[in-house]
């Protein structure tokens, strides 16, 4: 299941109703006494709320951790961004998207920075010393 999580809609939502916390009981579902973990994936990264969804995703098996929002359109520090959702989250578990619409040029934005960041981040993530 895809849920709204922090920005991306604005003005037609309330930020305080977006905070990826409040999925904490549909991540865990828990219906007489057996854990049923639908797969989750809060929306937007959470954003402004990057560390919550993080921690989400990092505690519950079932929930993913989705980077649109974050890298077209807030893409500032974005290293930093990323880096931050690596501290908590799974590689397996950390999913693309662009956040992309109506703009064509925002798809190909995003895709490029994303694909930057991440070839700048998974050198100095993963070297091992032999």
């Amino acid at each position: 299941m895809q849920i709204h999580t922090g920005d991306g809609e604005a003005p037609w939502v309330i930020l305080r109703n977006q905070d990826p916390f409040y999925l904490e009981e549909v991540c865990r579902f828990d219906k007489d006494n057996m854990l049923r973990m639908p797969k989750i994936i809060p929306l937007h990264a959470g954003y402004p709320s990057v560390g919550k969804a993080a921690w989400l995703s990092h505690l519950y098996p079932n929930c993913y951790f989705e980077l649109s929002i974050m890298t077209p359109l807030v893409h500032q520090n974005l290293y930093e961004r990323y880096l931050q959702v690596m501290e908590a989250v799974p590689l397996s578990k950390i999913l693309f998207a662009s956040d992309a619409f109506h703009v064509p040029e925002l798809y190909w934005l995003s895709g490029r920075w994303g694909s930057d960041t991440w070839h700048r981040l998974l050198p100095t993530t993963w070297q091992v010393e032999v």
